[in-house]
């Protein structure tokens, strides 16, 4: 899986919907240096995951849901880092 979130951000791949919630999760817990190692790869990944995720057929309570858990991993990453 980890393969497959790399190439994903990389845009070695087409991205698939369960692959771009990944790396949603992925880039706000800093593992986004573990798939994408530079920042401009890091910035593309995050925009890629986004096209990704808005193009998916979600059911709508789904897609609410993923930008919850995106938003509150956001959140705790902030608190983490502004405690010190």
């Amino acid at each position: 899986m980890v393969d497959e979130v790399r190439a994903a951000a990389a845009g070695g791949m087409p991205l698939r919907p369960e692959v771009a919630v990944v790396l949603a999760l992925a880039l706000p817990c800093r593992l986004a240096s573990r798939v994408a190692p530079s920042r401009d790869a890091r910035h593309a990944a995050k925009d890629r995951m986004q096209r990704a995720i808005a193009d998916a057929s979600l059911a709508p309570d789904v897609a609410r849901s993923l930008d919850q858990i995106v938003s509150a991993v956001a959140e705790i990453v902030a608190a983490m880092r502004s405690s010190g």
